[in-house]
């Protein structure tokens, strides 16, 4: 989220002072002890215009960033890692799966429960006459998406997310992208049914980001849940309307998502990511995404060389 970075401008709207933002993205780097990926601490503008801005911020594993206030409704998307993030007394834990609505107002502070692993996020910050024009006759804060706080994030967000990162030099492009990824957000019917917080299903979800991509099962899962494996699998499939096996293979998925990008050598990228297989991992992407991870690279790349 953004906040102590901003200062309040003429029409209450927030500037940022650019000396705090860098020109390029960091390389992301492989902690070999953890099998975690680490991308370094950045924050990049991406786009910034009256009616919209757009940051790419990353905060790695041992900096998350300080306690803040957001001064304008924020919609957050994850592209890497795990965070926890605390308003009031409340906490939720946000990735990839997720979308993270932040309502102006509001105190917020935010940690990694994953040793060895940070995280990173695209902030759309659009303007309040822009943000009505998703919300219609419903104040934005009533609106809820934004009630809900975080909600689980579609496939179409996730591939508009990397979308927007691999367009960041082209304007129209990006404006573009940035409208369909906040309307989709906003507007999304996906997964409403989930309702709450659940104890045992964040410390589930801890545990499969702690396992990076080795095996897991069931049983290793419901234990440092601290519930029965049966109680662990209904109360997951309750809450994100998804199973544990789906939920994490969308976790691999986003990580080939982030790194096809930058990867010469699919196949390998694909056990690392473990699957058995490069045409084990094609059928699970082009299945989940509606594009091969060969097209998706190609598409992506000539965008960011």
């Amino acid at each position: 989220m953004i906040d102590k970075t901003a200062k309040r401008g003429e029409r209450g709207s927030m500037t940022f002072a650019r000396h705090n933002f860098a020109l390029t993205r960091p390389k992301h780097r492989l902690d070999p002890q953890t099998g975690h990926l680490d991308l370094p601490d950045h924050r990049l503008m991406l786009r910034d215009d009256d009616w919209l801005r757009i940051v790419d911020i990353s905060a790695s594993a041992d900096n998350p960033p300080p306690p803040g206030h957001a001064a304008q409704y924020q919609v957050v998307l994850p592209y890497h890692g795990v965070f926890r993030y605390h308003r009031g007394r409340d906490a939720q834990l946000i990735d990839t799966n997720r979308t993270l609505l932040v309502s102006a107002g509001c105190d917020f502070a935010d940690d990694h429960p994953i040793r060895g692993l940070g995280h990173a996020s695209l902030v759309l910050i659009p303007a309040s006459e822009a943000l009505g024009d998703f919300c219609g006759s419903v104040v934005p804060k009533s609106h809820q998406a934004f009630a809900r706080g975080s909600q689980p994030a579609s496939r179409r967000l996730r591939l508009l997310t990397h979308r927007i990162l691999a367009a960041r030099d082209e304007a129209l492009a990006l404006d573009e992208l940035a409208v369909a990824a906040i309307g989709e957000a906003v507007t999304s019917d996906h997964a409403r049914a989930t309702r709450g917080i659940s104890r045992p299903v964040e410390r589930a979800k801890e545990y499969l980001h702690d396992s990076a991509f080795g095996p897991v099962t069931l049983a290793s899962v419901a234990r440092a849940a601290g519930v029965t494996p049966v109680h662990l699998a209904h109360e997951f499939r309750c809450r994100e309307g998804i199973s544990l096996f789906r939920y994490r293979m969308r976790l691999r998925l986003d990580r080939a998502l982030l790194e096809l990008p930058g990867s010469a050598d699919i196949t390998a990228l694909a056990l690392d990511l473990g699957f058995s297989s490069h045409s084990h991992f094609t059928q699970a992407f082009r299945s989940h995404f509606g594009i091969t991870p060969s097209r998706f690279r190609a598409a992506t790349t000539r965008r960011t060389h």
